[in-house]
């Protein structure tokens, strides 16, 4: 035995209250942890969702413009048909515009075509020059013809370059002249 024996008792000298407090600062790193851990996850599943939400909208949008391309697609021989048309009415014009006043030079050419004349060829320029080759039964009548055409200030240079009678006792003949007008 010993000589002096302690009785093993308990002293408590931090109050119940501090106690308490102790106990809840032990905690607190454990806490601040817990809170840190449960705002990245939000943060993760916000994003998470937020990925989700933008590769649907982009799948959305990328079947969006596939369906008006597939859409568009449908009207391609149509544009091209229209681009054909545009090029061909742009050589017409310029054809127009090339052309321009030589039917008026034509319709003054054939209003002056007296009965009983065939034109067999007739050959005009653009400026107006023309070779006329035809016929007529009775000579009369093509010199009444160049006549005519002498008086009239529609034509200049106008000249008889050729009469003739073939054996079916038709008259051949060839004049040139030039018609005034627009070019």
């Amino acid at each position: 035995m010993e000589i002096t024996t302690k009785s093993k008792q308990s002293i408590n000298l931090i109050p119940e209250s501090e106690r308490e407090k102790s106990l809840t600062s032990k905690f607190f790193p454990l806490i601040i942890c817990f809170v840190i851990i449960l705002a990245t996850l939000l943060v993760y599943v916000a994003l998470l969702l937020l990925n989700i939400g933008s590769e649907k909208s982009l799948a959305d949008t990328k079947s969006q413009i596939e369906t008006a391309s597939a859409a568009w697609q449908k009207y391609e021989p149509i544009a091209s048909s229209v681009k054909a048309i545009i090029s061909k009415k742009a050589s017409y014009d310029q054809g127009v515009l090339k052309y321009s006043g030589f039917d008026q030079k034509l319709d003054t050419i054939r209003a002056d075509i007296p009965d009983g004349i065939e034109y067999s060829t007739m050959l005009v320029s653009l400026d107006g020059k023309a070779t006329v080759s035809g016929k007529a039964s009775d000579p009369k009548i093509i010199y009444q013809y160049y006549n005519g055409l002498l008086a009239k200030n529609n034509y200049s240079a106008v000249n008889l370059t050729s009469v003739s009678k073939d054996s079916s006792l038709i008259y051949n003949f060839s004049l040139n002249f030039t018609v005034a007008g627009n070019k």
